[in-house]
């Protein structure tokens, strides 16, 4: 039983590697590359460590920081799924030094150095792997311009009124936006508490019920216009 449950999930992970934009590219070398798994939690790439390994995430999300030299802690980037991730910028001489954890259980290809060098060579894993990066560098530059230009009640208002169900909004999916947009626990605790005490919301247990959407709207306008403006 044991085997043939392995085998079972062997069989769904290549499965969901096959649905990957860079299976088409790679699916005649694959001996070459190997698939990794991770648990959440789980550091896979450290910042003290010269490994210049790449990865490409078939399945579930990986989490990039970087510690100051004060011992802090922050936040770099949230990577899906369908798109590469390692100390890429080995690539460009550089070494940013970030660490990355498995946010949730990950499933990755993993190229090795020597390997990823022999893939850049060809035009069509370059082309993909440019794009991918263009589009990660310009999805950073605008959460980060998020917070600069709009206040925290703003960017919450947008979250609430995006990621609610039935005028319904789950405080984890508040806390997951807030992650992203690097709104600490203390602005996101204040910017509820107003929206809680003009009404626009409702604290239900670990959920916000919307009272007044039209309002929220408006507070969330902005906001909606900057992100969802492709």
């Amino acid at each position: 039983i044991k085997y043939f449950i392995q085998y079972i999930v062997k069989e769904v992970t290549l499965m969901k590697a096959e649905k990957t934009s860079i299976y088409p590219i790679i699916k005649n070398n694959l001996n070459k590359i190997s698939i990794v798994e991770y648990k959440k939690g789980q550091r896979f790439v450290a910042s003290d460590k010269d490994l210049q390994e790449v990865f490409f995430i078939i399945e579930g999300v990986a989490l990039v920081e970087c510690t100051t030299r004060g011992g802090n802690k922050f936040l770099v980037d949230i990577v899906p799924e369908n798109e590469f991730i390692g100390k890429i910028s080995y690539i460009y001489e550089h070494n940013l030094k970030c660490d990355i954890f498995a946010k949730t259980n990950i499933k990755l290809f993993r190229f090795e150095k020597n390997v990823f060098e022999e893939f850049y060579l060809k035009p069509d894993f370059i082309a993909l792997f440019h794009r991918k990066c263009t589009r990660r560098i310009y999805e950073l530059y605008k959460t980060r311009m998020v917070r600069e230009l709009f206040s925290c009640t703003e960017v919450i208002a947008y979250c609430i009124s995006n990621k609610q169900e039935n005028n319904v909004c789950n405080i984890k999916a508040i806390r997951n936006f807030s992650e992203i947009y690097s709104i600490s626990r203390k602005s996101r605790y204040h910017s509820l508490l107003k929206l809680t005490e003009k009404e626009i919301v409702k604290k239900m247990g670990n959920t916000y019920e919307i009272l007044n959407y039209d309002e929220l709207h408006k507070l969330a306008f902005e906001v909606k216009e900057f992100l969802e403006d492709e």
